[in-house]
């Protein structure tokens, strides 16, 4: 399989209105659209007459019509042309849903399973998106490691101090990595929503998993008392997941989920779009600041290799990576992958040879 053969999220589904919308997978340019019953489509964004953005038309009758010459396509990509009744034009078509707010492609012809969120006694809190301007696997690494916190997360992790007595727990388990971080919660600013449920000095932990068909991570932030280790009730759960654009542009898509009360449906509906906008606005300032810095190393060296570089403790995950990404996303299946390797999370840093 390669990066096109699987599902991903590619747009925000309330930008998709009555207008198309391009987006892209890995170079490939995808055209979105909804009949006027909502039904949702895709297909490739190129009329095959003069190749036209379909994307700067419009939908009419149920067809996406090319703005250039008012050729015609329907959800399956069949076309018509108004001046060339006997020509059956066809458009490539892809395989879309709507899912947890997001619209996702696929190719038809891959047999990829769409992800399922596991989010029972879970609230739904919103999705957050972006883009970062980098190469995919700076920003996988970005995702993967924790280590740039003090920095870069305001809210979630840990401050300069907590981040040295922090122990990275790696395995590798089949195309999978799990992940564990525990460590003293940094303090939360006053403006956070969060402050009500992270008091200063609680234990956070942080388990997550890292999959690579498609590549996402599945983030678990649980808080302990500091004193009884007992755990507290407020849980948080990220699924962030990777699209990538281009060679230099990764989309991310970030769902948010919490067992907090304001955030149930059977709140008042009020508080909870206040609480909602609140947490979404912070998580896309902590969105930022990594942005920030990813994009920076991305205009110093947009290198995907780790060839010379120093790599301490909470490093060692980022080559495991690499192997996991190219598995499933460089490859083709006549290339055999090679069998995990087990990781340690401790010893001491060194050139990647």
């Amino acid at each position: 399989m390669t990066a096109k053969d699987h599902w991903h999220p590619v747009l925000d589904s309330q930008q998709l209105k009555d207008k198309p919308v391009g987006v892209k997978v890995w170079d490939s340019e995808i055209v979105l659209f909804r009949t006027a019953n909502g039904t949702l489509s895709a297909l490739e964004d190129r009329c095959p007459h003069r190749a036209m953005r379909l994307s700067k038309g419009w939908v009419e009758n149920d067809k996406l019509v090319c703005p250039y010459h008012l050729w015609r396509y329907d959800s399956e990509g069949k076309g018509t042309s108004p001046c060339n009744p006997g020509m059956k034009p066809r458009v490539q078509r892809y395989d879309v849903a709507e899912r947890y707010g997001a619209v996702w492609v696929k190719p038809v012809e891959s047999n990829a399973q769409l992800p399922e969120f596991e989010v029972d006694g879970y609230h739904s809190v919103g999705l957050d998106t972006g883009i970062m301007y980098a190469p995919f696997e700076l920003v996988v690494d970005n995702f993967i490691e924790i280590e740039h916190s003090p920095t870069n997360h305001g809210v979630f992790a840990f401050d300069a101090q907590a981040i040295t007595q922090v122990v990275p727990k790696v395995e590798t388990l089949g195309e999978s990595i799990h992940v564990t971080y525990e460590g003293t919660q940094r303090h939360i600013p006053w403006w956070s929503p969060t402050q009500f449920f992270m008091p200063p000095k609680t234990r956070l932990v942080i388990d997550f998993m890292a999959h690579f068909r498609p590549v996402h991570f599945i983030y678990n932030m649980m808080w302990h008392d500091p004193k009884t280790n007992e755990q507290k009730p407020h849980k948080i759960r990220e699924f962030a997941f990777l699209t990538p654009a281009t060679a230099e542009e990764t989309h991310i898509f970030l769902f948010f989920f919490s067992t907090v009360g304001i955030f149930s449906p059977k709140g008042l509906a009020p508080l909870r779009q206040i609480a909602s906008k609140r947490f979404l606005k912070m998580a896309h300032h902590e969105f930022n600041l990594d942005k920030n810095i990813v994009e920076e190393v991305a205009r110093t060296d947009k290198r995907t290799d780790l060839k010379g570089l120093q790599l301490g403790k909470f490093d060692r995950v980022l080559r495991e990576t690499r192997r996991l990404i190219d598995s499933a996303y460089h490859q083709g299946p006549e290339q055999q992958v090679p069998a995990p390797v087990p990781l340690k999370a401790t010893g001491t840093s060194g050139a990647v040879e």
